[in-house]
Formats: C-alpha cells, sequence, structure tokens
C-alpha cells in the first residue's frame, strides 16, 4: 500500500462526490427556476453559474484521483502533457477577449445568460489562469503526472477549504470584537435594536440600511480593522496555505526549479477556485472576470515564491529566504487587498456624500487603479524573470545532482537529452 497515493485518491475522491453533487443540485434549483420565469429572469443565473464553477472544479479534479488509483493499482499511468504541448498554451490568451465578447453578448437576455454563459464561465476564468501558469511553469519539471495533478489539486480544493476554515474563525473573532465595541455605543444599540423590530414586519431596503449605518462603517476604527483583517490577516494566512501542495511534498528530493513549477501549480488551482466562486454573482459578469486578471496573477507569483523559497530552505536550510519570501509575498497580496479595501470605502463615502472621508480615503483610492494594474503586471513580469532565470541552465546538468529532474526527464517520452522540459 502506498499511503501517500492513498490520502491522494481518498481526498480527490471524497471532493469529487461533493463537487458533483452540489453541481447536480444547483443545476436542479437554477433550471427550475428558469422554467417556473418561462426563461424571463435573471435569477436563476446564480445558481447556474455556481454549478458550472463546481462541475470545473471537479473535471480539474478527477486526474488527480485517477492518477492515483493508477499507483495504487500498479498499473501505468498515460502522460497527458504531450496534449498540453500540443494544444500550444501559448496562444490561449488570444481566446480570451472573445470568450469576454460571446459571454457579454449572452448575458444581455435572460435566456442565453442562463444556456450560454455558465460555459463561457469556466473558459473565461479558466483560460488566463492557464496561460499565466504555463509562462510560470514551461521548461521546468514538473514531476510524475500524479504528482502534478496532485499539487494542483491541493492548490484547487484543499488550500480553499483550509482558508475558509482559518478566515472563517478570524472573521468571527473581529464580530465578537465589534459586538463589544457596540455594546458601548447605546445610540447605535438603539438603532440595532430597532431595525431588528422592523424587519420581522417589513425587511428595510439596503439603501436604508446603508443610510443608517453607513456613517458608522466610515470611522476611522471601522477602516482599521476592515483594513487589518483584509491586508494583514488574510494574507498571513493565504500566503502560509496556499502552498500546500508544496508543503506536502516535505521529505521528497525538490529542487528549487521544481519546487517554484510545483507552487505555481498550487497557486493556479487556488486562483482559479476563487474567481469562480467570486464571479457567479450573475451580475456584471464580463467586468467582474476581467478584473479577476490581476488576482490570478498576483495569487500564482506569491505561491511560485513561495514554493520555491521551501524547496531551498529543505535542501539548502536557506529558512531566511523562506521568511524573506514569506514577507514578500504577504506584502504584495498585503498591497493588493488594501487597495481594493480602500477604494470600496472611497465608492461608500462618495455615495453617503461623506466628503471629509471621501478626501482623506480619496487620495489613497485614487491612485489604486494604477496601483493594481501595476501590481499584476509586475507579478506577470516576476513569473517570466524567475522562469528564464531557473531555466538558464541545462535540465542534464541538474539532473545530475537532481534526482527529481532526472525521474522526471525519464518519464517524459518526448524529452531528449539537453531538451528543455515543458
Amino acid at each position: 500500500m502506498h499511503w501517500p497515493s492513498a490520502f491522494q485518491f481518498g481526498c480527490s475522491a471524497l471532493a469529487l462526490v461533493f463537487l458533483v453533487s452540489g453541481a447536480w443540485l444547483l443545476w436542479m434549483i437554477g433550471f427550475s427556476a428558469a422554467f417556473a420565469s418561462n426563461w424571463a429572469s435573471l435569477e436563476p443565473l446564480s445558481a447556474l453559474l455556481m454549478a458550472a464553477s463546481f462541475f470545473g472544479v471537479a473535471l480539474l479534479l478527477f486526474p488527480s484521483a485517477y492518477y492515483a488509483l493508477l499507483r495504487l493499482l500498479n498499473k501505468p499511468a498515460p502522460d497527458l502533457r504531450a496534449f498540453l504541448r500540443h494544444s500550444h498554451p501559448a496562444l490561449w490568451i488570444w481566446i480570451f477577449p472573445w470568450v469576454i465578447l460571446v459571454g457579454f453578448l449572452a448575458s444581455q437576455t435572460a435566456i442565453t445568460s442562463i444556456l450560454i454563459l455558465p460555459v463561457f464561465h469556466l473558459f473565461g476564468v479558466g483560460l488566463p489562469i492557464g496561460w499565466v501558469v504555463y509562462l510560470a511553469t514551461r521548461n521546468l519539471p514538473l514531476g510524475s503526472p500524479q504528482r502534478m495533478w496532485g499539487v494542483f489539486g491541493c492548490g484547487l480544493v484543499l488550500a480553499p477549504a483550509m482558508i475558509s476554515i482559518l478566515e472563517g474563525l478570524a472573521v468571527l473573532g473581529m464580530i465578537l470584537l465589534g459586538a463589544i465595541y457596540v455594546s458601548t455605543q447605546p445610540a447605535l444599540m438603539t438603532k440595532l435594536m430597532n431595525l431588528m423590530e422592523t424587519a420581522q414586519y417589513a425587511p428595510p431596503a439596503p439603501e436604508e440600511i446603508m443610510q443608517i449605518f453607513g456613517p458608522y462603517l466610515l470611522k476611522p476604527g471601522f477602516i482599521l480593522a476592515a483594513l487589518a483583517l483584509g491586508a494583514v490577516i488574510v494574507p498571513l494566512i493565504e500566503e502560509a496555505v496556499k502552498p500546500i501542495g508544496v508543503w506536502l511534498l516535505v521529505g521528497r528530493p525538490l529542487s528549487a526549479r521544481a519546487g517554484f513549477a510545483a507552487g505555481a501549480l498550487s497557486g493556479a488551482g487556488f486562483a482559479f477556485s476563487e474567481s469562480l466562486l467570486l464571479t457567479s454573482n450573475g451580475t456584471d459578469w464580463a467586468s467582474l472576470v476581467v478584473v479577476r486578471l490581476g488576482t490570478g496573477a498576483i495569487h500564482i507569483f506569491t505561491t511560485a515564491l513561495m514554493g520555491w523559497a521551501l524547496a531551498v530552505a529543505w535542501k539548502r536550510g536557506h529558512y531566511h529566504r523562506l521568511g524573506a519570501a514569506y514577507l514578500c509575498a504577504v506584502t504584495i497580496h498585503g498591497l493588493w487587498n488594501g487597495l481594493t479595501i480602500l477604494t470600496v470605502f472611497d465608492q461608500l463615502s462618495r455615495m453617503l456624500g461623506e466628503g471629509a472621508y471621501s478626501l482623506l480615503i480619496g487620495r489613497a483610492a485614487l491612485i489604486a487603479p494604477a496601483a493594481l494594474i501595476m501590481l499584476a503586471v509586475g507579478a506577470l513580469g516576476l513569473l517570466v524573470f524567475f522562469n528564464r532565470r531557473l531555466t538558464a541552465r541545462r535540465p542534464t546538468a541538474e539532473a545530475l545532482g537532481d534526482p527529481l529532474t532526472a525521474a522526471s526527464m525519464a518519464a517524459d517520452p518526448e524529452t531528449q537529452p539537453g531538451e528543455k522540459m515543458l
């Protein structure tokens, strides 16, 4: 019994059952609502987009379970990487604008949104992530197919599950602190009680709720709490957990090149799951998918950096580099989240007509779009830079002292001695 393969198969199979069942249930709910509204309402779209997301994640998780099962049965495993090479992943990004265009046109009517948009949802999110991870991992050793899909599957399912639990606990802690603060504010407590009594008979509109509590949300204390949670705590959690696919390779011979590639795969899995879920609300689909481009590049770069640092720390004992890489990843992620949060508060202050807060926050929010674009482009450029630096040496030279690279080259029938790998 190969216990790592048994663990990989068990976790993948359990996640597949959950994802396929959830997708089927959401499809039934979405199409039932569509038939009930005679295909004239956009309300079922969110459920159908979520169903497509569950199905897409399950589809990409299946190879992990498949290769692990073949290992347990001691059967030869086909290598699908040749298909990936022949599909020319460097050209995938040119399909993306057409996917966005067709998705945008389909979103203009209810029936085309319901029938067409769920399929384009998967390609709209997946194509740019696949392109970025190709730029990060080309010519780097990816290991066996089982390891490659297992690392990707960890980022796809295991990392989001662990992060959701940890971030949920952090949010509960912030809510507890907020409840303590509210208990010291009699005026705010009275407004909450009145709102709860009113909601029993007639639920208030979101605009009314925002007018009541908006000024409290713009207080410096709340803004600092939101920044502490979103720009500090969340990056600290995510940058430690996202490379879970690399963490599970501890004790194995892992070169710096292979660690960088494994980190990119794990980060790509997490970026795919997160982007699918966060763009499944059914409103402004095209703009949301385009905005998520930068987030995907940030996730893949920071996780690849952590994968490289973990491999270097395990192989050479350079744990100071691991600490520096973690600090760098958290800083980049924190800047991204912090600028986004300030933009949201600026929009809120403008909506409420709070000029003082708009002046205070608006200066930072004014440069936020340009800064976010620079961060995304910088992350993409650094991925290409690291990839070129790591592939500067020929694989044969590194394989002399790297059994993992040698095994990867031997397992790939299309890789000849002296030839660079995918």
